[in-house]
């Protein structure tokens, strides 16, 4: 696709996608479960919990994987450990996220 995540993330804050990258990404030759997934993530559809925090009270927003930071969509897929190792060793999608904050 030729668009990495954290420059997906960029430029989805704006509000609203670009329909130039909807077309790139539901025309791209990658697997149709990659595709809903980048569409969960440019859409803010994935139920994180920074998300569900802004519209109902809970308790607790932070991640349920590390306990580290707050679940947000940046934390989940660019700055947790733990999911990181299992992006990287248990999917089977071979996903890899990229992050320039990381030496």
């Amino acid at each position: 696709m030729g668009v990495n995540l954290s420059q997906a993330l960029e430029r989805a804050s704006h509000r609203e996608v670009a329909p130039a990258l909807w077309n790139k990404l539901w025309n791209s030759k990658i697997l149709e479960r990659h595709k809903i997934l980048w569409w969960c993530i440019l859409s803010n559809a994935l139920p994180i919990r920074s998300m569900i925090g802004r519209r109902f009270h809970i308790e607790d927003t932070c991640c349920p994987l590390c306990g580290l930071g707050e679940e947000s969509m940046e934390h989940l897929f660019l700055s947790c450990d733990v999911a990181l190792h299992l992006w990287r060793t248990i999917s089977p999608w071979g996903i890899y996220p990229i992050c320039n904050t990381r030496i």
